[in-house]
């Protein structure tokens, strides 16, 4: 009896051991979360447009995650669709290395697909029916996809904190370092985290719950993943989703280019949601409008805006374009000018539902506002201009009396900040712009645009 007793209380101390050292951790070790699938609904400007499907399986010599895409909807009247499957193996010895993979994405703007395998230093890539061998230095593992969520936990024991961890980038094949950001847990027992790439300002947000599950993620823009059923992430919409995100004005502006003063209001909701921030105002008369003031993002050395990064990449490809759009003789504003005409015509106009990379791009030149502004940005640099992306609204005209969310950018022509719109062709922009600063400006802008507040015209005059 005494010896049962023992044998008892022995089990009992071992597994109190394993809950001191793994309080509430469902995501602490990859082994234990085979078999697993997470459903998540994908919303664009608030409406449901696909979802994300994330599954574990155990196979016989291998862990297996797979992530599936779908998207489909209608924007401007225009249907558009995406579907995508990654794919990875992981060796079953702790911490799980990466030993292969597969992806594929099938959209009007991309058809690809291939798969890989991990040869120690080598990632020897497999596509239409060609092999091609690649470094492999910064080597990738199991217990790395779940490190948001342990961090989250940790987090919730440790207080708010910064981490980089490493996110795997299936299309490059390589673990990237994103900056984490994790806050304190909630009344609620929410955590939120923000993440960027480093040299990048957008942000992506992540909210979890108090044992590490993801709750939501933002996508960059309008889009967002939620938690969801099966059932309801299978839901799609048949709203479009252009025409829903669209803000009211209470009159007509007219001839905006004449106006020399105006100043917008939005309602009283909107105001505790902007931290009191309800005011739209000039920034000089007859200029564009500004939500805020700048802040430290856009108060930095120009130096920062000339810097490469994986969004702006200064590759040979994106140097040689834009050395053929200049001359040696043109002023900093020609050369300017000389790269807006050329992304305004360059890129067709075709609503984006995911950002695309300056290479998906210049592959196939179709995008939004968002796509003709990250180019911009991207060959400014190249010629030694400073360049940075703005998030804010567009007015559409008295015909439809409507705001919508826009994207532009500012580039430093001789000292000075200069604010142009290579979607719509235009050097120095006029009050029918609204400028949203701050770090997080899309995301401000994002839920500005879908509030449903109709805008009110407080003061107008030419």
């Amino acid at each position: 009896m005494k010896k049962s007793l023992l044998i008892i209380l022995g089990i009992c101390v071992i597994y109190l051991g394993y809950l001191i050292q793994n309080p509430n951790r469902p995501y602490s070790d990859a082994v234990k979360i085979a078999d697993h699938r997470l459903w998540y609904s994908m919303q664009w400007q608030g409406n449901k447009v696909g979802y994300v499907s994330e599954s574990w399986s155990q196979q016989a010599h291998y862990l297996q995650w797979t992530q599936k895409l779908k998207i489909e909807g209608i924007a401007r009247g225009k249907p558009f669709s995406r579907v995508s499957q990654e794919s990875m193996q992981f060796s079953l010895d702790y911490p799980y290395p990466l030993i292969s993979g597969s992806w594929y994405v099938d959209s009007k703007n991309q058809n690809q697909n291939f798969s890989f395998i991990v040869k120690q230093n080598e990632i020897e890539i497999s596509q239409s029916g060609k092999l091609k061998n690649i470094a492999y230095t910064t080597l990738w593992d199991a217990q790395q996809l779940w490190a948001p969520q342990r961090e989250a936990v940790k987090s919730r024991e440790q207080g708010g904190y910064k981490a980089q961890l490493r996110q795997w980038d299936m299309q490059q094949l390589v673990a990237k370092n994103i900056q984490f950001s994790f806050g304190k847990m909630d009344e609620f027992g929410i955590i939120q985290a923000a993440s960027h790439q480093q040299q990048q300002v957008a942000k992506k947000l992540w909210r979890f719950n108090s044992l590490g599950k993801l709750l939501s993620k933002s996508l960059g823009g309008a889009l967002k993943l939620k938690l969801s059923t099966e059932q309801e992430a299978l839901k799609l919409t048949i709203t479009d989703v252009y025409q829903s995100s669209l803000l009211d004005l209470d009159q007509p502006l007219g001839e905006v280019i004449k106006i020399s003063d105006l100043e917008l209001e939005i309602g009283e909701p909107w105001q505790q949601l902007s931290r009191n921030e309800k005011l739209i105002t000039q920034q000089t008369p007859g200029n564009f409008l500004q939500i805020g003031s700048p802040g430290s993002y856009e108060q930095q050395s120009s130096k920062i805006f000339l810097q490469a990064s994986i969004r702006y990449p200064q590759t040979k490809r994106v140097k040689r374009m834009a050395k053929g759009l200049i001359t040696l003789q043109d002023s900093n504003y020609l050369k300017a000018q000389s790269i807006l005409n050329f992304v305004s015509e360059y890129i067709d106009n075709d609503d984006q539902i995911s950002e695309l990379s300056v290479d998906e791009i210049l592959d196939n030149p179709k995008g939004d506002c968002t796509e003709h502004a990250l180019l911009f940005v991207t060959l400014a640099r190249a010629v030694g201009l400073p360049a940075r992306e703005v998030n804010g609204l567009l007015y559409l005209g008295d015909l439809e009396q409507k705001y919508s969310a826009h994207v532009w950018a500012e580039v430093e022509v001789d000292g000075h900040w200069l604010s142009v719109d290579p979607t719509w062709r235009k050097m120095d922009l006029d009050p029918g712009y609204i400028r949203v600063f701050g770090e997080s400006a899309s995301d401000t802008t994002t839920l500005l645009a879908l509030s449903g507040k109709t805008i009110h015209v407080k003061a107008l005059s030419f």
